[in-house]
């Protein structure tokens, strides 16, 4: 009943509910919403209630009508892409593996607020792109990026010696007070590393 609510904050909230259902109603729910949904936030909530489901078909929905999308609606692309992960089924490797791929095309094309969202979704992948990917967005100068980033990369283990010039080089784009939220992250990164160039 609350699916058919006339408030759309609460059919939102209804699919979200979902997620908590037996898988097969779930399915079949997400797959009506995505159908027959009269706003893009629903139908973007029932395909990214769908990726955890049934991640192959949820993947081409996101190919097929998602990826050119503009934000914010290309919310929904990320937020799909996030929910097709790995899982013990091998089967899914395949899936994920492209999910991962078409959140670095969606990190790549798009507004500060799109790359953000698909950087942060990407760090936290259980296989997550090479280092190198993430070492050329510290060139993009935004402060948010070089948060996650120098984040990500003070977490990981061996930590990447290749990574200081990078960081280093990012650093130098900002300036204090202004920028700390960056900077602060970067030197905790270069001192995890250790390197004497730091």
């Amino acid at each position: 009943q609350l699916l058919e609510d006339p408030y759309l904050n609460v059919r939102i909230e209804a699919v979200r509910s979902l997620a908590t259902q037996n898988r097969w109603l779930a399915r079949r729910e997400a797959r009506r919403l995505y159908r027959e949904g009269d706003d893009w936030r629903l139908r973007g909530e029932a395909l990214a209630l769908l990726a955890t489901v049934q991640p192959r078909e949820a993947l081409e929905n996101v190919k097929n009508e998602w990826l050119d999308k503009a934000w914010p609606e290309s919310y929904y692309a990320i937020r799909t892409l996030e929910n097709i992960e790995l899982t013990e089924d091998k089967r899914q490797m395949n899936e994920a593996d492209e999910a991962t791929r078409l959140l670095m095309q969606l990190a790549d094309n798009g507004t500060i607020s799109q790359t953000t969202q698909a950087v942060e979704v990407l760090v936290n992948r259980s296989r997550p792109p090479a280092i190198e990917y993430f070492l050329n967005k510290l060139k993009s100068g935004d402060m948010a990026i070089a948060t996650i980033v120098s984040g990500y990369l003070g977490l990981i283990k061996p930590r990447p010696v290749e990574a200081v010039q990078p960081l280093i080089e990012a650093y130098a784009h900002f300036s204090a007070p202004r920028d700390l939220e960056a900077m602060a992250p970067i030197i905790s990164t270069l001192d995890s590393i250790g390197s004497a160039d730091a």
